[in-house]
């Protein structure tokens, strides 16, 4: 549908298909259509109701870390309109980072120390059409490894040729009862 002003404007209404890019040319006639034409003007629309894709973003969900300076990273994915980057929003913790790089292909950042803890990633990523999409990440940064201690039993020399040992084991992060310990003797294979 066309509507024309008395100024001479006009405005149109089209059918796009859906995502997918398409090429609108004007031109304009003079006397009515009997005089001469311009050149055209050109635009080019893209359709894009597709959200963007976050893929790859690591550190992966439930890792454990033996770093505080982990790379934090993912890439990005759009086919349609492009990732938007001033759109794209980064929280570690629920404060918003700024990553050290970012690109319409994904970002890296690398925090400074973080705490032995539980820490979470929230991506926000916008394409150019406003579609939106949002992922996270949650992984614990654990730099201090639990104490094993034997508690009891034999020492030097004993007649008894089996020997019972009690031991235990703490951890900053690890309830003690979710401690799994291996053992070995005379530096045989370490038990499972």
């Amino acid at each position: 549908t066309t509507i024309t002003t008395q100024d001479g404007a006009f405005a149109l209404s089209l059918d796009l298909l859906p995502n997918t890019q398409s090429f609108l040319d004007v031109f304009t006639t003079a006397h009515n259509g009997q005089g001469l034409s311009s050149a055209p003007a050109e635009i080019t629309i893209v359709h894009d109701n597709i959200p963007p894709v976050v893929s790859n973003l690591q550190p992966l969900s439930g890792s454990f870390l033996n770093t505080r300076t982990p790379l934090i990273s993912s890439d990005f994915i759009d086919a349609g309109s492009g990732v938007e980057t001033t759109k794209v929003k980064i929280q570690l913790d629920g404060l918003d980072v700024i990553p050290q790089i970012l690109t319409p292909t994904g970002f890296t950042f690398t925090p400074s120390a973080l705490s032995e803890a539980l820490h979470t990633v929230v991506v926000t990523l916008f394409d150019r059409a406003g579609n939106a999409t949002s992922t996270s990440t949650s992984f614990t940064v654990d730099v201090t490894a639990p104490d094993t201690q034997i508690l009891n039993g034999p020492l030097g020399e004993i007649g008894e040729t089996t020997a019972i040992f009690t031991f235990a084991g703490i951890d900053n992060l690890t309830p003690a009862g979710s401690l799994q310990f291996s053992w070995r003797l005379d530096g045989g294979a370490w038990s499972a």
